[in-house]
């Protein structure tokens, strides 16, 4: 088996609220990282950003699946889960 790199690029994720975010961790420089962001029951995802930037989500949506492409360096994800109101 191969060593393993030091030299991943690490996928940072910091949530607020209830939910799940899968797919964080690290990659190998130049790969794909593929986050699955799951609202726990009665939350939605009021915003997701990847290095600052604001990622465009559907109106409430519980779950979203996003693709950072070709990692190089450090990824900072940050979600924001809030309670739907009745």
């Amino acid at each position: 088996s191969m060593p393993v790199e030091s030299g991943l690029a690490k996928i940072k994720v910091t949530k607020k609220g209830k939910g799940k975010v899968k797919g964080a961790g690290s990659v190998l420089p130049g790969n794909d990282a593929k986050l699955t962001i799951k609202a726990a029951k009665k939350y939605y995802i009021k915003s997701l950003k990847v290095n600052g930037k604001k990622i465009k989500l559907s109106k409430k949506a519980t779950k979203k699946v996003y693709t950072i492409k070709k990692i190089t360096k450090t990824q900072k994800v940050s979600v924001v889960f809030a309670k739907k109101k009745k």
